[in-house]
This record gives C-alpha cells, sequence and structure tokens, in this order.
C-alpha cells in the first residue's frame, strides 16, 4: 500500500526488509506481485542470512550481493584508523583481540573498542585493559600450558587448570582456547600456511619457536584429544573431571609415543638380525597318505617322496607293498579319510562297525548327503590305492540310505505305522478296512 504513494523529496523511496526469509508463503505472494510490477521509485533491499529459504521466484527478480565475515587483520586495520583519528595511544595485540572476539563483525569490534576506551580511565587501549574488560584468557597461559605438556608435567598442568578456573573462566571455554593454540602450532609448522595463523608478528613467532619443539603428527594428536573433550563436556557430570583428565593425557602422550617408536625399532633390529642369520630349512614329515579333493570329488593320494615311481599319474604309488593291519588302516588311513574328506565335504561317515577276516578287514560307511554312485567312485580311487600299496586290501561295504532308513527312528505318525506295519501286516489290512489316513 505505501508504494503507491510516490517519494515527496528525492528520487527513490528505499525499503528495507530485515531477516527476509522468515515471511510467509503468503506474504512472499503478495510480495512478488509489486516486485513483477514495480514502480520506478521503489528500491527495496532484502537481508538474510538464510538465502535458501527464499522462494526461488524472489530471488531471480533480485541482484544478490553475498558479504563475507571480515578478517581480523581487516578489522584490526580499521581499528588502527579509528584510534589514530581520536588519539587514542593502542597496542597492536590489543587490537587484534578485539577483532578476534568481534568474531568478523565490524559493529561488534566497535562497540568493544568504545567500551575498552571509556572503562580504562586513559586514553589508551592496552592488551592487559582488553583482557580484563572482555574476559578473555591470556594467551600465554596456552604457551606455558603447551610448554608443560612437551616436558610431561601433570601436577603443574593440575596447578594451572585450576588457577584459570579460580581466574572465573569456564572450562569449555578453556577447551576450545586450547584447541585454537593446538591448530595454530600446527599451522605455524608449516611455512605455506602463516598466513592462516591472523596473529600479531610477535605472538607468530613464539608460535614458530613452540612448534618447532615436535612435530606435526604429535600437535594433531593433541588437537585430537582436546576436540573429543570439548565434545563430552557438556554431557559430562564431572566437567572439571574430564579437562583435567584431557590435561593428563596430553602430557603422557609423548611418553607413550616415544614407547611405540623404541618397540618400532627394536622389531625392526630384531627382523634385519633374524634375516641376516642363515636359515635352516625345518624338516617337516611328509604325510604317509594326504588327500586332496578335486571338483569331480575324486580324492588325489600322496606318499612320501622317496617312494614316488616316475611316472604314477594322480595315485602315486610305493615301489614295495608291505602289510597291512586293521589298526594301522583305521589309524594313519581310513579314520583320517572319513573325518577330514568325506565328512566335510559328502556327509559320508566311517561307521563303527569292525570286522576282522583272515586276509582282510571290512568297513562300513553310512550315507551321507551326495549320490551315493559319486561316493562309489570315491571309494574305487581309495580301493585302488590300498591294492597296488599293501598286501592285503580291506573289503569297503557301503550302507545306503535305504538300508540306513529302516535303522532310524519313527518320528512322524507315517513312519510310526510304518514301523509297526513291517512287524505285523494285519496293520494294513486295518488301515485299509477303517479307511484311515496317516500321511496328513
Amino acid at each position: 500500500e505505501q508504494v503507491r504513494i510516490p517519494p515527496q523529496y528525492g528520487k527513490y523511496k528505499v525499503y528495507i526488509i530485515d531477516e527476509v526469509h522468515m515471511l510467509t508463503t503468503q506474504a512472499f505472494n503478495a510480495f512478488l506481485k509489486t516486485l513483477e510490477e514495480p514502480p520506478p521509485y521503489a528500491v527495496f533491499i532484502l537481508a538474510t542470512t538464510e538465502k535458501h529459504k527464499i522462494i526461488p521466484t524472489i530471488l531471480s527478480r533480485c541482484q544478490i550481493f553475498d558479504f563475507n565475515r571480515i578478517r581480523n587483520h581487516d578489522i584490526a586495520a580499521q581499528l588502527q584508523k579509528v584510534a589514530e583519528s581520536e588519539g587514542i595511544a593502542f597496542e597492536t595485540e590489543a587490537l587484534l583481540q578485539i577483532a578476534r572476539k568481534a568474531d568478523g563483525g565490524m559493529r561488534d569490534a566497535l562497540s568493544m573498542f568504545d567500551m575498552i576506551c571509556t572503562f580504562s580511565g586513559e586514553r589508551k587501549i592496552g592488551i592487559q585493559a582488553v583482557l580484563e574488560n572482555l574476559h578473555i584468557l591470556d594467551s600465554d597461559y596456552y604457551f606455558r600450558i603447551t610448554d608443560f605438556i612437551l616436558e610431561g608435567r601433570s601436577t603443574s598442568l593440575l596447578l594451572i587448570l585450576d588457577e584459570i578456573l579460580r581466574l572465573g573462566f569456564d572450562g569449555h571455554h578453556f577447551l576450545l582456547g586450547l584447541g585454537e593454540h593446538m591448530r595454530n602450532l600446527i599451522l605455524a609448522g608449516d611455512p605455506n600456511t602463516h598466513s592462516l595463523l591472523e596473529q600479531s608478528p610477535e605472538t607468530t613467532e613464539k608460535l614458530k619457536i613452540q612448534s618447532s619443539r615436535s612435530g606435526h603428527s604429535y600437535f594433531l594428536n593433541l588437537l585430537s584429544l582436546v576436540n573429543q573433550a570439548e565434545l563430552q563436556y557438556r554431557s559430562s557430570k564431572n566437567p572439571r573431571l574430564l579437562t583435567e583428565l584431557c590435561l593428563m593425557k596430553m602430557a603422557s602422550l609423548l611418553a607413550v609415543l616415544k614407547s611405540r617408536q623404541e618397540e618400532k625399532k627394536k622389531a625392526i633390529k630384531t627382523e634385519s638380525f633374524r634375516s641376516a642369520e642363515p636359515r635352516i630349512e625345518e624338516v617337516k614329515t611328509v604325510p604317509v597318505l594326504a588327500f586332496k579333493r578335486t571338483p569331480s570329488l575324486k580324492p588325489t593320494v600322496a606318499v612320501a617322496q622317496n617312494e614316488l615311481p616316475a611316472d604314477s599319474g594322480d595315485v602315486r604309488l610305493p615301489l614295495k607293498k608291505e602289510p597291512l593291519d586293521l589298526r594301522t588302516a583305521k589309524e594313519k588311513y581310513l579314520t583320517w579319510f572319513a573325518e577330514q574328506s568325506i565328512g566335510p565335504v559328502s556327509g559320508w561317515t566311517l561307521a563303527v562297525k569292525e570286522e576282522q577276516k583272515e586276509k582282510g578287514f571290512k568297513l562300513t560307511f553310512k550315507s551321507g548327503s551326495i549320490a551315493e554312485e559319486a561316493f562309489a567312485e570315491e571309494l574305487k580311487t581309495i580301493r585302488r590305492f590300498f591294492e597296488e600299496r599293501f598286501e592285503n586290501c580291506p573289503e569297503f561295504e557301503v550302507l545306503s540310505s535305504k538300508e540306513e532308513q529302516g535303522n532310524l527312528m519313527p518320528y512322524t505318525n507315517l513312519e510310526k505305522f510304518s514301523y509297526m506295519a513291517r512287524k505285523n501286516s494285519d496293520l494294513e489290512k486295518l488301515k485299509t478296512m477303517l479307511g484311515l489316513d496317516f500321511s496328513a
């Protein structure tokens, strides 16, 4: 409604809408009609921090200007201009501390600058006045804490933490500052990242000196410990104990890393010493019989190397036949074959029943998951092996699934009836006469 009225003075009427993303959809639709055909004297400035919440039809009719946070050095330079124009003495570190506290906002920086000038009692801005009025922990504390960590002095860390807490500083803010200090030490260790520090020349030089006392990975581990403690601080029931535990872990980290390095060095020396020694090959006993299963489920039989003929094919045979008794066959050959080869693959097992004969002995195999014909092929290979190696060959018996079924305990109604009917044939007549059905 106000846009219809032209300006009384000047050429334009400027409307500034702050936090425009909070308008409702209905308000955006009403506003869109004005934006589609605006009068020539109307200018709208839409300010927001969440541009993605504005509907595309509004954004398509606007010129977009993205404003970023002001860098700390730029804020400090602007504060320096203000101080020089007002005749106020200052310290460079004090202006940088104000800029860091402002967190990229020039208006906040000027407000803090004005407050410190008012409460300091003199036309001078010093680092001590900034720390006291803005309640900022002095960076010297972080340098001292880092020195104690590098020296492994856990007791000194607990005492300095107690001093900081007595000054009224929050433990969470202390962890945030300590994490930023560790981050600055990592950046100071590489000349390519010195521009990211945004510190005074004196502080940057101190960071370089302290960073040179240890490597990049060490400070990265310290930063990881601080970050972990910071994440757990809000949910901890004893935040002070959590902070103290974090500092003690940081103090003991260097000793832990050194012990690990020593262990690695010892391991490398031991390995190099072993590699330098002449190696003595171990003499391993070659099994008399080993089965190697092929895709066709036929085992390959191997014997001792000194007994191999020139051309033996899959089955390697000895040069001289030996006598074989039941105990030797069971312990050395058949039991191993049943447990290692037949059982896991085919499900066939070696029966307990054994019969000693005049010239040999008889062993019975129970049915398994593979077909009986396929298992019979397995037995042919084993039988050929025994016949060509030993004077007496065992006799193998395969207990089929039908024969085995008779020895199983009846479970279902039909199995129980069949079991009883085999003993009494009159039950079949009774079932037919009464018209019973046990398959249901």
